[in-house]
């Protein structure tokens, strides 16, 4: 979801309480022209020493808090949030690595959060432009396993047609194939290309990946 890890990358993500900010942080944060999602204030979260030993606790619950992310068109480093952004009175950013994971987690999402305190999914803000499909979007390596997916289907019914690909997709609402194919085009038009071609055709792989011979018996 969210990464510590230093270096330069286009979303990030951070965590800021309501008692260090500015009473226009918000409109700050749109001069930045940058889209930008806000979660619901987390204000019933409970503190757990384990996690949160970074944190003063309130009675048994953490500080009031919200988890923003800022999603750049261009890669950042972490120096350049904290210049932009030194009004939200905070120390660190977090790259994110999957702007759905941590989307789900801003509401704490009760499929993947049962024991966390559950806020309303329609609260969540998008700022300056950004949208939930973008959030929702893959990540890379999310795109391949998907690609994977849809090339076993296409294998195990024999499809030949980028048509009979796309109907189905559309028929079953499947909008994670469709972000697929839409960026895996090429491929896969190339891929159903090649099995039109060897129709009727036995390729036999006597090497696996490695290089080594592979023995049927």
């Amino acid at each position: 979801m969210a990464s510590n890890g230093q270096g330069r990358t286009r979303n990030w993500c951070c965590v800021v309480y309501p008692e260090s900010l500015p009473d226009d942080w918000r409109v700050r944060m749109d001069r930045q022209l940058v889209p930008w999602v806000e979660s619901p204030l987390h204000d019933a979260d409970l503190y757990d020493d384990r996690f949160d030993y970074d944190n003063e606790p309130v009675g048994d619950r953490k500080k009031e808090h919200y988890h923003l992310m800022i999603l750049f068109d261009s890669v950042k480093d972490e120096k350049q949030l904290l210049q932009a952004f030194d009004f939200l009175g905070i120390k660190h950013f977090q790259k994110l690595n999957s702007t759905k994971g941590y989307y789900r987690y801003m509401f704490h999402d009760p499929l993947l959060y049962p024991d966390k305190t559950p806020y309303s999914q329609d609260d969540v803000v998008f700022h300056m432009g950004a949208r939930l499909e973008d959030v929702l979007q893959p990540s890379p390596g999310e795109i391949n396993d998907l690609y994977a997916d849809i090339l076993r289907w296409i294998d195990l019914n024999d499809i030949l047609e980028i048509s009979t690909v796309q109907r189905y997709i559309f028929e079953n609402g499947l909008q994670e194939w469709m972000y697929v194919i839409n960026r895996k085009s090429l491929l896969l038009y190339q891929y159903l290309k090649s099995k039109q071609q060897l129709r009727g055709k036995v390729e036999t792989i006597k090497y696996d990946y490695n290089g080594e011979a592979i023995n049927d018996g």
